[in-house]
């Protein structure tokens, strides 16, 4: 018996559609590495950038980002439109509440950075050392219990269904129901909840870091809808583990329009986070 069939009886009219939205995407976890090479995929380490690359720095401050993230796509199982080869990192502003996170679609990437480097060099000689990248993204002091340590990544390949509070999903259900056609806002929300546990709780669709596929929502609702970027996909979701702790145990996310992640352009990549 497949997942899917495993949901309750209230589902069983509904199984063709949300079968119809498994994607694939890539899972991956922190790992403790002795050694972290400056060209691989790490969480917290150092990042790759050659000699003569500029820091990212806010454009709002002229201060160094602090680094986040980065995936060597050569450590990575293929995934449809994304980059086959090549390094995708992520800068975040630790000294900012809300970690630079975007504020409108015509002002993009101001205090937060996505940068993609698509031909990797593996010599330390042509790169920036590690002693000058720990100076330029140091981690302010009072930010410091966002890490326990600097690691590597390891990633998994994973088919995913799409998350209850996607705004995809209710359509899937409410509008092919014709009982929910007379149901006041009272009942639907009711019916909502009569649906919510048992599909998040069989699906396992609590959270978690990944790429591609669908995010998850701390807030009943899609944070897509009132950015304006309903057509994007998710990039990236950080959420919270042992080692990695957003405010008030939040979950990041970067989203990017198909056409962009096609181009693998990631200039005009979306932050944003949600905290409890």
């Amino acid at each position: 018996m497949s997942k899917i069939e495993k949901l309750p009886t209230q589902f069983s009219p509904f199984l063709k559609e949300i079968e119809s939205t498994l994607k694939t995407c890539i899972e991956f976890d922190r790992e403790e590495k002795s050694h972290i090479y400056l060209w691989q995929s790490n969480l917290g380490a150092y990042p790759y950038l050659p000699l003569n690359f500029e820091y990212p720095c806010s454009k709002m401050t002229n201060e160094p980002l602090q680094f986040l993230a980065q995936i060597n796509f050569s450590d990575f199982p293929h995934l449809e439109n994304f980059p086959a080869k090549g390094i995708l990192q992520f800068y975040l502003n630790m000294k900012e509440w809300d970690l630079g996170m975007d504020e409108s679609l015509d002002r993009l990437q101001l205090n937060h950075r996505v940068l993609y480097f698509p031909d990797v060099d593996e010599n330390e000689k042509l790169l920036k050392n590690r002693e000058t990248l720990k100076q330029l993204s140091e981690i302010p002091e009072d930010e410091e219990e966002l890490w326990v340590g600097a690691s590597g990544l390891v990633f998994k390949e994973v088919q995913q269904y799409i998350t209850f509070f996607d705004y995809r999903f209710a359509p899937l259900l409410f509008n092919r129901n014709e009982v929910a056609e007379s149901w006041e806002d009272d009942d639907l929300l009711h019916a909502y909840h009569y649906y919510e546990k048992p599909y998040t709780e069989e699906f396992q669709l609590e959270g978690g870091h990944r790429i591609g596929g669908y995010a998850n929502y701390l807030h009943s609702t899609d944070n897509r809808i009132e950015f304006g970027i309903k057509d994007y996909l998710l990039l990236m979701q950080l959420d919270i583990d042992e080692g990695l702790e957003w405010c008030d145990n939040g979950i990041a996310q970067w989203y990017i329009h198909p056409r962009d992640l096609k181009q693998k352009d990631f200039s005009k990549v979306v932050f944003l986070w949600a905290c409890h």
